[in-house]
């Protein structure tokens, strides 16, 4: 179903328009350096330390030097579900679930503790 006939059907039953879902901060892409123990500085945005030291090979503490260096804040995992956090208690959890790629027990779980925090 389009997106557009989406928005009129709801807005037709009377409620207001959706919010546009949050765009991801660009980040401006390091590019790799070439010599020994080098060349994998635009990864340090995507993945942490200990995955960059398995596929490259080397060691952590080089990586995290260089990340420290280089002044590159240190990688911090993001659940898919917080894109739809607006969305809990809107729609059904089965289908939020489907939209954002997890369990519908998973959204069960963020929306108990949207609710205990509030």
């Amino acid at each position: 179903m389009p997106l557009d006939a989406v928005q009129q059907a709801r807005e037709s039953l009377g409620f207001e328009p959706v919010a546009p879902l949050l765009q991801p901060i660009e980040i401006a892409p390091l590019q790799d350096f070439h010599g020994p123990l080098l060349g994998y500085e635009s990864l340090l945005h995507s993945m942490s330390i200990a995955k960059i030291s398995r596929i490259v090979g080397v060691p952590y503490s080089i990586i995290e030097k260089r990340r420290d260096f280089l002044g590159v804040k240190p990688y911090e995992r993001v659940s898919r579900a917080v894109r739809y956090n607006h969305l809990l208690g809107v729609i059904p959890h089965s289908l939020l679930a489907k939209l954002a790629g997890i369990s519908a027990s998973r959204v069960q779980d963020l929306s108990r503790a949207k609710k205990h925090a509030t």
